[in-house]
């Protein structure tokens, strides 16, 4: 919410994989999630939010160096939910030392100003389940 770009990049890996409504989006480049940052961030302040609430619904490890996760996602603004909460699916694994997410699969609809942010950079293709 801060708008700390460098703060929110540690989190990620490159390539990120983000999933959402039948689309995935690879991110390869720093300028990518820089720009789905800036978009998410842009709208998250037109919306007056304050706070982005994640509640963890489970968790587990699949490999010594690999987490699996479920989070459910709040949007608050002066302690009321702006939208309905949302689940993300996301794989965390343990790269040169660090935990970094990989991947996130947003339960979110690609309209809404949320899902045009996360899908706003990166290279887009449809969900290949086979």
């Amino acid at each position: 919410m801060s708008g700390d770009f460098d703060s929110f990049a540690s989190a990620f890996h490159l390539p990120q994989h983000l999933a959402m409504d039948g689309k995935k989006v690879l991110i390869s480049t720093r300028s990518e999630l820089k720009s789905v940052f800036d978009n998410m961030h842009a709208h998250f302040k037109s919306m007056g939010v304050t706070e982005l609430l994640r509640f963890i619904e489970a968790a587990s490890f699949t490999s010594p160096t690999r987490i699996t996760a479920t989070h459910v996602s709040h949007v608050i603004r002066n302690g009321q939910r702006l939208d309905a909460p949302y689940p993300v699916y996301s794989v965390i694994e343990k790269i040169d030392g660090n935990w970094l997410i990989v991947s996130g699969d947003h339960a979110l609809d690609e309209k809404s100003g949320q899902g045009r942010a996360l899908m706003s950079a990166g290279k887009s293709t449809l969900l290949d389940d086979g």
